[in-house]
């Protein structure tokens, strides 16, 4: 059995193929499997829009799992902005740093720190069906960026329960309780149960 993960983030590539590393599936991502696909613009409303957009079109194959997901972060004190936008969030040319910058920008004269990263993978069966699997964790943002480990908004984000950001405590607390580690444990059970039943 195959998986193919449509995404052009290596970050996001290197953390799905670690968790899903732990079933007996041949891992791919999208670029090696379809060189010359280009994946489509993400104009969905929302992060179930968004994961579907990136491989609906693909070709079905026997044995073959296409998966994709759209994420971002929540934050309440701005309307749960910048949400499906977050990799986007002050225009594409933008480095990961300079979108924190951003976003810790927004906040600096608001006390309600509280935020959550939402992911949601889009997950299409060898026969075209479509299931999705949802993973939220809450938590508060920092003032200042903490720690180089991980990508995106990591350095700002405290998960609840725990008093280092992603970006400080690195990957292993990320693979216990991220938001994607959530989704891809509800693809992987879904999997177990469809694919590898006892």
């Amino acid at each position: 059995m195959k998986i193919i993960i449509a995404t052009e983030n290596t970050n996001k590539l290197k953390e799905i193929s670690e968790e899903l590393s732990q079933i007996p599936c041949e891992v791919h991502s999208l670029k090696s499997q379809f060189p010359n696909f280009i994946l489509p613009e993400e104009n969905g409303n929302s992060f179930k829009e968004n994961a579907l957009i990136k491989i609906k079109n693909l070709p079905l194959r026997a044995n073959t799992y296409y998966i994709a997901d759209d994420s971002g972060i929540e934050v309440a004190a701005l309307n749960n902005a910048p949400g499906i936008y977050s990799a986007r969030y002050g225009g594409i040319t933008l480095t990961d740093t300079e979108r924190t910058e951003r976003l810790l920008k927004a906040l600096s004269n608001k006390k309600n720190r509280n935020a959550q990263f939402t992911c949601v993978i889009a997950a299409i069966t060898p026969n075209g069906s479509h299931h999705y699997f949802k993973g939220i964790v809450k938590g508060s943002l920092t003032t200042e960026m903490k720690g180089h480990q991980g990508f995106g908004y990591d350095p700002i984000f405290i998960p609840d329960g725990y008093s280092q950001t992603f970006a400080e405590a690195g990957y292993e607390l990320k693979k216990k309780c991220s938001h994607r580690s959530i989704a891809l444990k509800k693809f992987k059970t879904f999997l177990e149960k469809r694919v590898f039943p006892q």
